[in-house]
Formats: C-alpha cells, sequence, structure tokens
C-alpha cells in the first residue's frame, strides 16, 4: 500500500472508532483525547503496588484449587472469624489468580488486566457520551475535571475496578432502552450474574435501573401534564403510559432477586450483603468524607466545579432528556460521604455530562473556543501530553510492584519478614497488622495463620480489628490483645507505636521489673518480628 493510502485507511478507522464525521478536525480532536489519556496515567501512575486485597483474594482461589473445595468458612486466620465467610469478591480472585499463572512474571498477568480494564472503561465512557450527543472536544475537555476524584478507584487491582467497568457498560444499555430498544436485557442478565460474584458493586447497577424506571415515568408525568394545559391528568391513560415505558423493568425485579442466589453462598449472601452494606467504617481511610482524601483541596475544588457544570447542565436540558440525573446526583452525595465512591461518582459524570453540556450556550462556546484557538490548542496538548508522559514513565505506571521498604511506599509489606520466616520453616499463628495479613496469606499458608487481613467484615468477627487498633497503636492494655488471641510470633511495623512500647517492655523485662517473655528475632526499616521465649 502507498502511504498516502495508509493515511487514508488510518484516518478513516480513527473516525469511524470515534464517531466524527468528514467535518470534525481529527487531528485536534486525537490531540486533546490523547492529553486528557495522558493526564488520566499520570493521575494513576504511582497506583501499581499490588493491594491487600488481591492477596487475600488470590489466596482464596489457590486453596480452593489445590483442595478442591471451595471455602466456605475462612481457612487463614486463627482469630474468631463469622460463619459462613462470604466473600463477595471471590470472582476477581478467580480472575487474578489466572492472571498471575498466565505469564512467567507473576505479577506481569495483573498488570495487563488493569491496562486492558482501564482501556474498556474509557472506550465505553467515550462512545456513551458520543452516543448521549456529546461533542468529543468537550468529552476531552470535562473528563480530566473528576480525576482528582476517580483515580481512588484504580488501585492495583481492586475488584471496584471491574465495578466501574460494570457501570460504563449499563449506561450504554441504558441509553438503549430510552431509544426504545429491549436486546440489552438478554445481555444485561449474565452481566448481572458476573457483576454480583466479582463485587457487591453490582447493586450500584440495581440502583442505576430502578433510578432510570423512575426517571421514565416522571418523563411521562411531565410529558402527559404539559399536553393537558391545566385539564387535569387522565390517570388510566397515564397509567397504561407508565407502564409502556417500564413494564421490562418491572420484570427485572424477580430476575434480580434470584439472581442473588447465584453464587457460592447462596441464600447466605444476602444478610452478609446487608450487614456489610450497613456497617460503619469509621477506622477506615476510604469511608471516609472526600475532603479526607491525600489532596483535600484539590479534591474538594473537582467536586464543586464538577456539581456546578452538573448543575448547569440540568437546568439548561428539556426535562425528557433528564434520564440519568439521579443516579449522577446520588453518586455525587456518595462520593462526598464516602471516599471511594468517587471513582462511581467520576465514571457517570464522564459518561453523561458532555452530551448534557453540548447543546447548551456554555458549551457551543467552549467548543467555538477551541476551534478557534487550534494551534494554541495543538501546542498545550503536546506538551501536555509529553510531560504526563514522562512523569508516568518516570514513575514505571505500566508495571506491579510490591513494594518492601519505607521508601518505596508508607504501607509496604512485609517482604523480607516473610522471606525470614520462610528460611526458617517458620509454623503457627502470626499477629498481623491489618493491610500485611493477606501478604502474609499468599506467601505462607497453610504453614502460617494471620490475625487479620483486609477482608475486615468478610471473614472476622466486630471486636477483632478494634483490638487489632488497640494493639498497634499502643493504647492502654495492649498487652491483653496478645491473652486475647494467643500466638507465636508478632509482626510490628517500625513505625507503629507498638514497636518503642513492645522494645521497652522487653527491656523492663531484661531488667526483672516485668514478665513480659517475648524477644525480636528479626528486624528490618520496615517490620520487626517477635516471638514469645
Amino acid at each position: 500500500m502507498k502511504r498516502a493510502e495508509i493515511q487514508d485507511y488510518v484516518e478513516h478507522l480513527l473516525r469511524s472508532q470515534l464517531r466524527l464525521g468528514k467535518g470534525r478536525d481529527l487531528f485536534l480532536i486525537t490531540s486533546l483525547l490523547a492529553a486528557s489519556l495522558s493526564l488520566f496515567i499520570a493521575f494513576i501512575a504511582r497506583l501499581h503496588p499490588i493491594t491487600h486485597d488481591a492477596f487475600h483474594e488470590m489466596a482464596m482461589i489457590r486453596q480452593w484449587f489445590r483442595t478442591g473445595n471451595f471455602p466456605y468458612q475462612d481457612v487463614f486466620a486463627f482469630t474468631p472469624t463469622v460463619s459462613p465467610a462470604v466473600h463477595h469478591e471471590w470472582a476477581t480472585g478467580a480472575i487474578l489468580y489466572l492472571a498471575t499463572l498466565s505469564m512467567s512474571d507473576e505479577f506481569a498477568g495483573i498488570a495487563l488486566l488493569k491496562w486492558l480494564l482501564i482501556a474498556a472503561l474509557g472506550l465505553l465512557l467515550y462512545r456513551t457520551a458520543r452516543s448521549g450527543g456529546g461533542h468529543p472536544i468537550l468529552i476531552a475537555l470535562l473528563a480530566p475535571i473528576v480525576f482528582p476524584m476517580l483515580w481512588v478507584g484504580f488501585a492495583t487491582v481492586r475488584a471496584g475496578l471491574f465495578t466501574l467497568v460494570a457501570i460504563a457498560i449499563q449506561l450504554l444499555m441504558q441509553q438503549a432502552d430510552q431509544r426504545g430498544s429491549r436486546r440489552w436485557i438478554a445481555l444485561w442478565i449474565p452481566l448481572y450474574l458476573i457483576w454480583l460474584n466479582v463485587h457487591a458493586g453490582f447493586v450500584v447497577g440495581i440502583a442505576m435501573l430502578g433510578l432510570h424506571g423512575v426517571e421514565r415515568i416522571a418523563v411521562v408525568l411531565w410529558e402527559t401534564s404539559s399536553k393537558g394545559k391545566g385539564a387535569g391528568l387522565d390517570l388510566r391513560k397515564t397509567f397504561i403510559l407508565c407502564l409502556r415505558k417500564t413494564w421490562h423493568l418491572l420484570l427485572l425485579t424477580p430476575v434480580i432477586g434470584l439472581g442473588l442466589l447465584c453464587n457460592p453462598w447462596g441464600r447466605d449472601y444476602f444478610p452478609y450483603l446487608v450487614r456489610a452494606i450497613s456497617m460503619p467504617r469509621p477506622t477506615m481511610m476510604e469511608w471516609r468524607p472526600l475532603w479526607n482524601t491525600v489532596n483535600p483541596e484539590l479534591t474538594c475544588l473537582a467536586m464543586v466545579v464538577s456539581m456546578g457544570i452538573l448543575a448547569y447542565a440540568i437546568v439548561h436540558r428539556r426535562a425528557t432528556r433528564w434520564i440519568g440525573v439521579l443516579i449522577c446526583l446520588l453518586a455525587a452525595y456518595m462520593a462526598l460521604k464516602h471516599l471511594r465512591h468517587g471513582a462511581i461518582y467520576g465514571v457517570l459524570w464522564i459518561g453523561l455530562v458532555p452530551a448534557w453540556l453540548t447543546p447548551t450556550p456554555f458549551g457551543r462556546w467552549i467548543i467555538s473556543k477551541v476551534e478557534s484557538d487550534r494551534k494554541l490548542v495543538l501546542k498545550a496538548s503536546t506538551i501536555l501530553v509529553l510531560f504526563c508522559m514522562s512523569y508516568a514513565w518516570s514513575q514505571r505506571f505500566y508495571r506491579v510492584s510490591v513494594p518492601a521498604t519505607l521508601s518505596e511506599s508508607a504501607h509496604c509489606y512485609p517482604v523480607q519478614a516473610v522471606d525470614f520466616l520462610e528460611q526458617h520453616q517458620f509454623h503457627g499463628n502470626l499477629l498481623t497488622p491489618f493491610h500485611a495479613g493477606s501478604y502474609v496469606s499468599w506467601r505462607l499458608f497453610p504453614k502460617v495463620k494471620v490475625s487479620i487481613d483486609g477482608r475486615y467484615e468478610v471473614a472476622y468477627q466486630e471486636d477483632v480489628l478494634p483490638d487489632h487498633n488497640q494493639f498497634f497503636r499502643a493504647e492502654l492494655g495492649w498487652e491483653q490483645v496478645l491473652e486475647k488471641y494467643p500466638c507465636d510470633a508478632v509482626l510490628i511495623p517500625t513505625q507503629s507505636p507498638l514497636r518503642k512500647s513492645f522494645e521497652n517492655a522487653i527491656a523492663e523485662t531484661k531488667l526483672g521489673k516485668s514478665d513480659f517473655n517475648w524477644e525480636i528475632i528479626y528486624q528490618d526499616d520496615a517490620y520487626i518480628l517477635a516471638r514469645m521465649q
């Protein structure tokens, strides 16, 4: 093929994939989209450490494969656990574990999976925004506004990332429903069944359907009252119209209920779900309000700006096109209440708001301004891409890491301490901090059982985490935790207040002032290992 033919083919491919007509400035739009994408990659470039959730999820699946028995009860902890231990992310663990087996490098498969999910999410959101009528320039410019909230869902790799992709898929399905298509239902049912086994975030999908139905009814009522011009509603006709718009959604209600049984725990899943959703988590950072994040000023500014644009778009939209507003507002409220829900709000905002803003006077002004300053925008986009990708590359954004020292991460894993235990063939119960227990299980189970890991309400009774917080913070009575949960060794972070208290107790014993019969057997810059004498 000649060079001109190749260029024509590439241009045709890009235009078809980006849904751009001949009159659209392809180079300008692709430059803006590349700048937006590179900025997002820079935002999440440092999120390459694998999360502790992934370790306990994979450890559970590995145990299932090894024994042939699905672990309905907890097998990793020596502390009191709940029965049954309903791990709602078990399918995520299966996906991650299979990913580790797919390549020679243990975690390279997980890195590939992460970026495939991110690519899928980006394409789905772009298509959603374009299908809704969003201008590609606005999609590229508006998306970065919510990046300070969106990044929360992109740790490597949490089950919530699957939920974000599923939300984007359902947005497309609801757009199809709004256009009168019902074929999406055949695809939504298997999506729902997979979703509820991958992550409890499937409740967001149920909420989206419910609010979608409410909005469709609201549109019928608005249109009927407008046509009546004050003559009053014909209740029978209005009811029939509402039923025509939502009957298929009502038929999904029993499917949703029966679908809850399609999991390894059957009917035990629902009581767990109610408990997990309603449980307060005051000590968990991600369950705190939005302004408790690592960069509260930028995050709160992003929320204010995004809500201002959302409000403007709603005011300037016709009521019949308000489909999606309720779930967007609910997600905004949940994001303000809980930091972890910022990612859900960000996904919904990118998928919906650009389309709502496009026909407004402000939206049209932004588009015309960008097109009139084309050269300046292209230069700025190029500089932004180069800067963001250089930063992302310096952070090695493409990899998955297991940080082993404090210089790598404040929440590093006890890699060297576990190596020590493995070399000395340690068997027994190890009292662990919350974020480190799952890594210990991944490396040392079944020889070693832990006191706690990141599963929290999934596996442990309610007093286990508070007891561990008391212990590792060296609060009054911390020694009693050792009596309550007898163990063979303790893993202590060097930055923990417990370190000094533990060392002081050992020193006093050597002076004959106490009978704290423990000794330190290993130490590195991140962790200390101690055992009973």
